[in-house]
């Protein structure tokens, strides 16, 4: 766990445990970071976190104040490298709710990069947390028919479909692209992610693609905005002169 997420779990726990109430103002940054033996980078990525949850609100020339003791339903997914962006973590779980055959419209295709009116097997349910059973996503995973014979393991395995797909038919993966838009809830899932229609949401699209340049699967995951958080850190790998 990197070190700012332990200091957010410590300042949460301060919170709910009631050292903190509502309204008070928390220490300063150079106090904390006195405390905890850190840099102020290490601090404000830790008081990002409480943020983010809608624990303390940040304001320009007061400091942080503590706004609540309860958390929203948010999920924050650390990752250190681009390949952890590909998978959820184990904490979480996918439900399937339907499988379809499907012939693809020219806006689908348009999205999976595919040819409209192809056949592709269509495999739609919600992901939860495991701990609270709060849902933080619809996906829609579409999958070639060829490889379709793997639907009953989803779900039931906590690896990623791309994993089971190369695993069952020794596919050679040369890239995956990832795209990463603000969208809305479309009323038929909404139930199910329990907002209302129309909300705001954060879809990601996950396109997976052998080394001969074909897509084998391709997810569309959609999330309502307080419900999941990317956050990603990365290396400086080049030299300054």
């Amino acid at each position: 766990m990197p070190l700012y997420q332990e200091i957010a779990n410590t300042l949460i726990s301060e919170i709910k445990s009631g050292k903190m109430s509502i309204s008070d103002k928390m220490p300063p940054e150079n106090v904390l970071t006195k405390r905890f033996g850190v840099s102020r980078h290490t601090i404000r990525e830790a008081l990002r976190i409480l943020s983010d949850m809608n624990l303390v609100e940040r304001q320009a020339g007061h400091g942080t104040v503590v706004k609540s003791s309860e958390t929203k339903v948010n999920y924050t997914q650390s990752i250190n490298n681009l390949t952890e962006i590909l998978k959820y973590p184990d904490e979480t779980r996918i439900t399937v709710i339907r499988s379809v055959i499907e012939d693809i419209n020219q806006e689908t295709a348009n999205l999976l990069g595919a040819k409209n009116k192809e056949k592709w097997r269509k495999i739609s349910g919600v992901r939860t947390l495991l701990k609270t059973r709060k849902p933080i996503c619809w996906s829609d995973i579409y999958i070639k028919e060829s490889y379709a014979s793997i639907e009953n393991k989803i779900g039931n395995e906590n690896i990623p479909v791309y994993q089971i797909i190369e695993r069952e038919f020794g596919l050679d993966i040369g890239c995956v692209k990832v795209k990463i838009f603000a969208s809305t809830v479309p009323e038929n899932i909404s139930a199910y992610l329990e907002v209302e229609p129309g909300s705001a949401a954060l879809t990601v699209v996950r396109n997976y693609i052998t080394s001969s340049n074909k897509s084998f699967e391709v997810s569309v995951s959609i999330h309502p905005k307080d419900r999941f958080t990317y956050s990603i850190e990365l290396q400086r790998d080049w030299q300054i002169p």
